[in-house]
């Protein structure tokens, strides 16, 4: 099985890659970036760019959103975390994060639409803290470099493999995987049943 994985982020598509990849489904990018319609809902983003571009390109697609929480800000900055990061950096991160709550947590909405379709949508969230006392470097993924997950102590950029087995984008596109070779298996079953009659 193929899908069609809509995103300008190299480093998304190649985690979005080596997740499905588990699961037997080559992933095939898209290389551009999906349109954002302005909200404060990952998943409407998610779910108006699916439908979107799906009917644009005549072909199912996916595409994903993810937000970063900070829950001393109640869910601050959320969708807006790209743009956050760009406009205050770090040095704003960190003022922002010199509070007592430095809880927050990662959440991704991936939608699947095919063409003249509602999209389906799968959410992944990850709970942990935010850390100002490391190294960083203003990447495509920055905030790697300030998030711990629960039950562990490193940030996750040092712990590729553990980001791999748990992040917020691999349990949404795991629920996707699911998803897809369920329906899969069933059309199979479908078809199976109809040449037997």
């Amino acid at each position: 099985m193929k899908i069609s994985f809509l995103t300008g982020n190299q480093k998304k598509y190649e985690e979005v890659k080596q997740v499905l990849a588990d699961f037997g489904i080559e992933v095939e990018q898209i290389d551009i970036d999906k349109p954002e319609i302005d909200s404060d809902s990952i998943l409407e983003i998610a779910v108006h760019a699916a439908e979107k571009m799906a009917n644009e390109l005549g072909k199912p697609i996916v595409v994903e959103d993810t937000g970063v929480f900070f829950n001393a800000y109640n869910n601050f900055p959320g969708p807006q975390s790209k743009f956050v990061i760009h406009a205050i950096g770090f040095e704003g991160l960190f003022r922002l994060l010199d509070v007592a709550d430095k809880s927050g947590s990662f959440k991704t909405v991936a939608a699947f639409c095919r063409p003249g379709e509602k999209a389906k949508t799968f959410e992944g969230v990850v709970n942990g803290r935010w850390v100002t006392d490391v190294e960083v470097k203003l990447t495509k993924m920055p905030y790697d470099y300030i998030f711990i997950p629960e039950g562990y102590e490193e940030v996750w950029i040092n712990t590729p493999i553990v980001k791999h087995k748990i992040s917020h984008r691999a349990k949404a596109f795991k629920k996707l995987a699911d998803y897809l070779l369920e329906v899969e298996n069933g059309q199979r079953l479908h078809i199976l049943q109809d040449i037997k009659r």
